[in-house]
């Protein structure tokens, strides 16, 4: 399982997004912004 973890989601390099129908704000944690990518799940949908 490929995951990436960032510490907020505005650190996610824009080439690195793939998933035009989802942001990484949508993704991440409201509170704190964190960002934890599991990249097979967020392809399956």
């Amino acid at each position: 399982m490929t995951t990436t973890f960032y510490d907020h989601w505005r650190d996610v390099p824009e080439k690195a997004w793939r998933w035009p129908n989802f942001s990484p704000a949508e993704i991440a944690c409201r509170g704190t912004g964190k960002l934890l990518i599991n990249e097979p799940a967020l392809d399956k949908l």
